[in-house]
């Protein structure tokens, strides 16, 4: 697993100073595995935010919701998401591709 940048461009955790590169998932393979398996069987439903845990066993689908609210995620998210036109294009472009969705 590679480290990605996150949306404020930090490559290290807020809180502890972790840099994402030193972290390793255990069972990662299996994690990915078992999340396509999921959506595989859920894919009717469009999109899913699936919980899971990494056991000393292995990965454990938790829940999925269908309601994950990426709106509200990025509403709370730092500028420049913030600024209202922006978040207003956003949402309409979400808003279009869920009715997108719902009528094919």
């Amino acid at each position: 697993m590679r480290a990605r940048r996150t949306h404020r461009g930090g490559e290290h955790t807020p809180r502890t100073g972790t840099a994402f590169r030193d972290v390793r998932v255990p069972f990662w393979a299996e994690v990915r595995r078992l999340v396509e398996r999921a959506a595989v069987v859920f894919s009717p439903l469009g999109t899913i935010g699936w919980d899971l845990g990494v056991t000393e066993a292995g990965p454990a689908l938790i829940e999925g919701y269908v309601w994950w609210d990426p709106p509200n995620d990025l509403a709370s998210a730092p500028a420049p998401h913030r600024e209202e036109a922006s978040m207003r294009s956003l949402l309409q472009s979400l808003e279009r591709q869920v009715r997108a969705l719902r009528s094919s």
